[in-house]
């Protein structure tokens, strides 16, 4: 690493992360009162601070931080979104949901496939490649449309469910392309794989979900008055179980799990739901500030190597399945 004020130490990192904390906390008003998204501030704010910009900040990719950073975020994330969901929208409203899976998702893996082999050298393998990772949308760059009341509650329901869920349908094409392009010939079968990933991973947020919600008494537990912080915690530790059991051989979709662990309590605990939901924004506004702040910092050392326009495009999601 080069640069006068270059530095790796946790004291420069403590004040950088800080002084945004302190900034987005200033600007938050303003935020919710025009476009200005503070997700935005945040990435903006990494590729400055990185080695595309003054070089204040520089993270090693291959240590795998900004991937277990990314998973943190999404397991937190997704699990706030799953809360969010509706018992009387599931049942009345899931049909743009599921045209927004089973049809808008592909064709926008075309079209973004398309264009990279308009725009690019890649190949028509690779082109559809890019396709697959970019298709889906990402939970954390959608928590703020989903979070907001002034978006209409259909599309916010919508939204919501088809981020939570995309993971299962898209992780299969990107890994059978990835097969494709291995140069040791690698094996994959996409249909084996989509009954493990979505079965166990269903399978796992339904039964973590409804243990959960059946394990926490109503009022009292061992004597004492169960508290709303005492829930907000309990909710948070049922989100990073679920992602754990599922993700145990023969391995499931950690990241289904948790977002559909986080429906059933919510419908079956609603108590749960609104103690977690008024506590997490502040632990969503800290995971979303590391991870889009490490994710600039490395594409602006991608950048700086001149290597950014053969590395395809990067999101919390990807990074959190490449690991």
């Amino acid at each position: 690493m080069t640069g006068p004020v270059a530095t790796t130490t946790f004291d420069t990192v403590a004040v950088v992360l800080g002084g945004m904390l302190v900034a987005g906390a200033l600007v938050a008003g303003l935020a919710r009162r025009s476009f200005l998204s503070l997700t935005a501030l945040f990435v903006f704010g990494g590729f400055v601070l990185g080695r595309g910009g003054v070089d204040v900040l520089h993270f090693d990719h291959g240590s795998g931080f900004v991937a277990s950073l990314a998973l943190v975020a999404l397991i937190v994330i997704l699990f706030r979104d799953g809360l969010e969901v509706e018992a009387e929208m599931l049942q009345t409203a899931w049909h743009l949901p599921l045209r927004k899976l089973v049809l808008a998702m592909p064709i926008t893996a075309g079209l973004v496939a398309c264009a990279a082999k308009l725009f690019t050298d890649l190949s028509w393998t690779e082109s559809f490649l890019v396709g697959a990772l970019l298709s889906p949308t990402d939970p954390v760059l959608s928590s703020n449309v989903v979070t907001n009341p002034r978006v209409p509650r259909v599309v916010r329901h919508s939204l919501n469910l088809e981020s939570g869920l995309n993971d299962g349908l898209a992780l299969p094409a990107v890994l059978a392309l990835a097969a494709a392009l291995d140069a040791q010939g690698g094996h994959f079968t996409w249909w084996r794989f989509v009954l493990q990933d979505l079965s166990i991973g269903l399978a796992s947020g339904v039964v973590v979900g409804f243990a959960a919600a059946r394990l926490l008494p109503l009022r009292r537990a061992l004597g004492a008055e169960v508290t709303a912080h005492q829930k907000s915690m309990y909710a948070l530790g049922t989100a990073f179980v679920a992602y754990g059991v599922a993700v145990l051989p023969p391995h499931g979709n950690g990241l289904i799990a948790t977002f559909v662990a986080a429906i059933v309590i919510g419908i079956l605990r609603p108590d749960v739901r609104g103690s977690f939901v008024a506590r997490a924004e502040d632990i969503v506004e800290v995971v979303k500030l590391g991870v889009f702040v490490a994710i600039l910092v490395y594409v602006g050392t991608l950048a700086r190597r001149g290597r950014l326009p053969r590395t395809r495009p990067i999101v919390p999601g990807e990074l959190a399945v490449s690991d």
